[in-house]
């Protein structure tokens, strides 16, 4: 008899998070979509159904940023990753630069850091900048996110262009 319980209470949980984590992701996807359109951006979902737009830097540069539409949890906090990518380097180059972006991380970022995603089937790393929002965040600071985002990668690349 306990064994018949416990199996009816398992499925019951397992349908409940089930459902609530669908009914949450579909809601998520929908507010930022509104975020997007309600501050005329323009944007193209991509094949990870990530969220791609371009931001204006100034009248001649503009830089892709990405809006992840898969989110990560903190606890109960949900959090959307914002992206730019700034260089795509060899092994060699990331191991080189990656003690400065360290030092950038700590004296110069406040939004968000530089990290690496890794391409293991040519031995490339990317070099992204990123931000981890709350889904909580509003319009204003998430609109500085992305400007924050392009900002900082398009300063890299100068940077890496030049070295």
């Amino acid at each position: 008899m306990n064994k018949r319980i416990i199996q009816i209470f398992t499925i019951y949980a397992i349908l409940v998070c089930s459902i609530s984590c669908t009914v949450r992701a579909l809601k998520n996807e929908t507010t930022i979509e509104k975020f997007l359109n309600r501050n005329h951006y323009d944007f193209l979902i991509d094949e990870e159904t990530d969220y791609r737009l371009k931001i204006s830097l100034d009248d001649e540069t503009e830089n892709t940023v990405w809006i992840r539409n898969k989110l990560n949890y903190s606890g109960d906090t949900a959090v959307r990753e914002i992206f730019s990518v700034a260089a795509v380097l060899d092994n060699e180059q990331g191991e080189y630069i990656s003690r400065f972006l360290l030092q950038d991380n700590l004296q110069t970022r406040v939004m968000g850091s530089w990290a690496f995603m890794k391409n293991d089937s040519d031995q490339r790393v990317i070099l992204i900048y990123l931000l981890k929002l709350p889904l909580s965040t509003d319009d204003e600071y998430i609109r500085d996110a992305l400007s924050e985002a392009a900002f900082a990668a398009e300063v890299m690349k100068s940077v890496i262009q030049t070295e």
